[in-house]
């Protein structure tokens, strides 16, 4: 992010105005906006400790006041200065009628580097080294942020709640809220990467965390839910700039087993380390200073990024190759960069010809998931408690099968990179539909047989923890460079769109029958569905290289 000489550019033989994914418009100002950003935090929490020793209770002050104002500017400077220079000009130039020179000229450019071999096929096959694990470094603590913030509503709740004497229709709006935001970050987020790189995405969603960490110091309930669905929007963008970033710079055979891996291990982390802060923090605080660790979150996110390269495969086809030259030796390829650039494409070509198929097919996998993870998995303490289960032994059923996911998780990452992504992707979403039909089939019996509830509870969490944990690994490794992101994003808001529906469909499903059995098969139906479809229309991706894949035709 250092600034170089005016007249100079990173790109042999380019004009200095011409764009840079790697260069900040103004970084001075984007550190003077985070500086603001954690002044003005400083500035609000440290109002409300003073309120709290005053025993005073919650209010405003003048000077709360002030630093939320203040917060908002530091943002917008914060946000001005993070764009790459020149970005719109060469995005632009991709898109006019005369792309066509656009591209020749750039592609002449790239002639002019020495490329001794495929550095792209290199890469592949390339060993681990050190800056690629700290780039999983990186994609682990985003995986946790990913679910640590959503997690964190459910420990809010009861105090919100309490504090703003709420009904429970009305708190329902806070997650409903955050899963809004989730489902559109993760599609503006995903295309943003496409356009302006996914580093400089990153640091987008890094700004937007370190704001939102004056949620919980909202004065009133409705401005609650506007930072709250900005937390979602940063929450909802990191998931497919990560798995983005990780399939077009780790080893091949590499990709799969990390990406699955890192999702289930980052999930189970991001569960505890909410669970952890509240139990800590909010006995002495309240449930005000939940949001507070945002601003820590963020600044280590930003910290850990100098360390982590933009995407080469992102840079080639930018035209950028002595940029992706410097990042493929900081991963070890020593060769020359060279690849054709695409021309820029819209991001409605997710849904077009060539690729709807991909599209309908993944998303119809992430919603079906979101149905019974948002929708079923989460009513099910209520379930059980209908069917006569007692609370305490509904809690316990729970806490086995959610640690039965955990292993659960290391098989499927397994499966995923040593034998078949597609059939590991098809398998678990067929799993989870058998496990919920076995659901409705036994439903009369499982009050009085908790050996065999605990059975299909941890066969449950199993296949479903395995279905979202190979969905986003999985589906950006089949799409273009140039639609990487936007697809993968759109692919991750079918799974979010899926929690907004799950529970409204499930609450309405037990107003007509209070058994679980109607839930179970409504939605083990659409997941059976989308399991059949992943065999049908499904792609192998093990070991082979992306190139190779979004070259390739898709199975008739």
């Amino acid at each position: 992010m250092s600034e170089q000489p005016s007249g100079s550019d990173p790109i042999a033989g380019a004009p200095a105005e011409r764009a840079n994914p790697n260069r900040m418009k103004s970084p001075i100002a984007f550190w003077i906006g985070m500086a603001i950003i954690t002044a003005a935090t400083a500035v609000v929490f440290w109002e409300f400790l003073r309120l709290k020793a005053e025993g005073a209770g919650y209010r405003v002050t003048p000077a709360m006041g002030v630093g939320v104002v203040v917060d908002v500017l530091g943002t917008l400077l914060a946000a001005w200065g993070v764009l790459p220079r020149g970005w719109w000009e060469h995005y632009d130039s991709l898109q006019r009628r005369d792309a066509e020179a656009e591209l020749e000229r750039v592609a002449s450019d790239m002639a002019a580097a020495p490329a001794e071999a495929d550095a792209l096929q290199a890469m592949d096959n390339s060993r681990m080294t050190p800056t690629h694990w700290t780039m999983v470094g990186r994609m682990y603590l985003g995986l946790v942020v990913d679910t640590m913030k959503p997690a964190t509503l459910g420990f809010m709740l009861p105090g919100m709640r309490a504090e703003y004497g709420l009904s429970a229709s009305t708190v329902a709006l806070f997650p409903l809220f955050a899963l809004i935001g989730l489902t559109l970050g993760s599609v503006v987020f995903g295309a943003l990467g496409d356009i302006i790189g996914r580093r400089a995405s990153f640091i987008f969603t890094a700004l937007l965390f370190a704001t939102t960490s004056l949620c919980g110091f909202m004065p009133w309930f409705q401005w609650q839910l506007g930072m709250c669905f900005l937390m979602g929007l940063a929450a909802g963008g990191e998931l497919p700039l990560l798995y983005t970033l990780l399939a077009e710079s780790m080893p091949a055979r590499h990709r799969g087993w990390l990406g699955v891996a890192l999702g289930g291990i980052g999930a189970l982390s991001g569960f505890f380390v909410a669970s952890t802060l509240a139990w800590i923090l909010e006995p002495p605080f309240s449930w005000r200073i939940l949001w507070l660790p945002n601003l820590p979150t963020a600044l280590l996110m930003l910290f850990m990024l100098r360390w982590i390269p933009e995407s080469p495969r992102f840079l080639l086809q930018m035209g950028f190759p002595e940029e992706a030259k410097k990042v493929l030796a900081k991963l070890g390829i020593t060769h020359g960069a060279s690849a054709k650039p695409e021309q820029r494409r819209q991001m409605r070509e997710v849904f077009g010809r060539g690729l709807v198929a991909t599209t309908v097919m993944l998303c119809a996998f992430g919603f079906s998931w979101g149905l019974c993870n948002w929708g079923f998995i989460t009513w099910l303490p209520n379930m059980l408690r209908d069917l006569g289960v007692e609370a305490a032994q509904s809690s316990k059923v729970l806490a086995v099968a959610s640690a039965g996911a955990i292993p659960g998780t290391i098989v499927a990452s397994a499966a995923f990179g040593l034998w078949s992504s597609k059939w590991t992707a098809a398998l678990s979403a067929l799993a989870t539909s058998g496990c919920l039909v076995a659901f409705y089939l036994f439903a009369p019996i499982l009050a009085t047989r908790t050996d065999l509830l605990m059975i299909l509870m941890i066969c449950l969490f199993v296949a479903s923890s395995s279905m979202i944990g190979v969905l986003a690994p999985y589906s950006v490794e089949l799409y273009p460079t140039t639609l990487r992101g936007v697809g993968s994003g759109v692919v991750a808001a079918s799974s979010k769109s899926g929690g907004i529906v799950g529970p409204l469909l499930v609450g309405w499903l037990l107003g007509m029958s209070s058994s679980l059995a109607l839930p179970a098969l409504i939605i083990g139906i659409p997941i059976g569905l989308a399991g059949v479809l992943m065999m049908v229309r499904g792609r192998e991706t093990r070991g082979v290289s992306l190139e190779e894949l979004t070259d390739a035709r898709p199975p008739s």
